[in-house]
């Protein structure tokens, strides 16, 4: 039994963590287990603040890293020196700023590999360059190329895995110009669906701190569940609502696969988590299955006249909207109007696209601030009267809706609000639905 194992960064702070890690390894010994990492917690933020601010932190690294070892390294070396090269360069490039916050991952994976070694566990640190992980070429949501990426795993990886326990780096792959390309933040799931589809794994565990899924934020509704199951579907659109239990990407590699997917805790090992299938195979007894929120949400509304039957007009708004490097997340359309959201961080750039097509949007357009995102989400939500529910629940709060969509499919419905009222909201929906018992 061939399993994948991905340790993210948020239970990756202390000596305490990695020896949860060898425990659960020793535990576990029956099978070939292969490890993908995140960085340390922490430590990714750290180089991004580095590489904007023009500020070498090799030293600072260094010594977070070196807590965990009284000896010296000579890959750590070569990476420590590494690094402190490409903070000394003054040119900034999309390039420059891809490798350099793939260290994290980097670092990870050679000390988690060496104190597993000092653990009795023989292990070996693989970078995603050594195992052939290739990306498309896309800098900071890449994509993986699957075929080629499974090419390379037979040759260097699948001979390797009966000798040790291989401990490989997430978040990044290199595209065939030998680019580095990180998959987004997160990206550490979508390479460990990777990693067991190319290594032919038969068990995927994302193991995290919490439990698993939940019906909502624990930190918002006091009487949250663990789901014990959910279907890829719903793990994809829980993830772009904001539950960060998983990357979104991650199921879309395993369709069609037979790789069994589970998000394990590392305070309750022997625990059954949250199992994530193709089909439903347990009744789940309720409409909606959970209720996810997503803050810094900003709304954008256009007017024009000049869009009224005019062919393509959406199409050359998006469309520069994304050549300025902005994600779209939810639309909705008139003949003389369009609105959709994007995260706050892309305010600026949404509006210099804007303003540089006065011929079609003659600048009457605004961006609402301060919203938050709220997502109902079931694959048995396709009943009568699921929304009505939706909206009186939270209109009995007095909660105002900005914009609403629902998927095609009726796996989700989408309220964008005020993200004074987030939380509220949440508490309302759940309560609605009696997801708490």
């Amino acid at each position: 039994m061939r399993a994948v194992l991905k340790i993210g960064g948020g239970i990756l702070r202390n000596k305490e963590d990695l020896k949860k890690i060898a425990e659960i390894l020793k535990m576990n010994s029956n099978r070939e287990n292969i490890l993908v990492v995140s960085a340390f917690n922490g430590v990714t933020d750290m180089l991004l603040n580095a590489y904007t601010n023009k500020i070498n932190i090799t030293k600072e690294l260094e010594k977070i890293h070196r807590i965990y070892f009284n000896y010296k390294n000579k890959e750590l070396e070569k990476i420590f020196k590494e690094l402190s090269k490409l903070f000394s360069f003054k040119k900034r490039s999309i390039r420059l700023k891809e490798r350099i916050v793939s260290f994290g991952e980097r670092l990870s994976a050679i000390l988690i590999a060496e104190y597993l070694n000092a653990h009795g566990i023989s292990a070996l640190a693989m970078n995603s360059e050594e195992c052939g992980i290739i990306a498309d070429g896309r800098f900071e949501n890449a994509n993986c190329l699957i075929e080629k990426t499974k090419v390379n795993f037979t040759k260097k990886i699948i001979p390797k895995i009966k000798e040790k326990t291989l401990v490989i780096t997430g978040f990044y792959g290199i595209d065939e110009k030998e680019n580095i390309n990180t998959f987004g933040r997160g990206g550490s799931d979508y390479s460990a669906a990777i990693v067991a589809l190319a290594s032919q794994a038969q068990i995927l565990e994302i193991w995290k701190d919490v439990e698993g899924f939940m019906t909502a934020n624990p930190y918002v509704v006091k009487n949250a569940k663990k789901l014990d199951e959910i279907t890829f579907n719903e793990a994809k659109e829980l993830g772009y609502l904001g539950a960060k239990i998983i990357h979104p990407r991650t199921m879309d590699v395993l369709t069609e696969s037979e790789v069994f997917v589970e998000i394990k805790s590392v305070l309750a090992p022997t625990h059954t988590g949250t199992e994530i299938v193709q089909k439903r195979t347990k009744k789940l007894g309720k409409i909606i299955t959970s209720v996810a929120a997503k803050e810094g949400v900003c709304m954008v509304n256009i007017m024009s006249g000049k869009m009224v039957d005019v062919p393509g007009t959406a199409a050359q708004i998006f469309s520069a909207v994304a050549k300025k490097g902005v994600s779209i997340d939810t639309i909705t359309t008139s003949q003389v109007s369009i609105t959709f959201t994007i995260d706050e961080k892309n305010i600026e750039n949404t509006k210099k696209a804007l303003i540089d097509m006065p011929y079609l949007v003659e600048n009457n357009f605004e961006i609402m601030k301060d919203l938050a995102m709220v997502g109902v989400v079931g694959e048995e939500m396709n009943v009568p009267n699921t929304a009505g529910r939706v909206f009186s629940a939270i209109g009995r709060k007095k909660i105002n809706v900005e914009l609403i969509s629902q998927a095609s499919a009726s796996i989700n419905i989408t309220l964008i609000i005020s993200k004074n009222e987030c939380d509220e909201c949440v508490r309302a929906i759940h309560d609605e639905f009696k997801l708490g018992e």
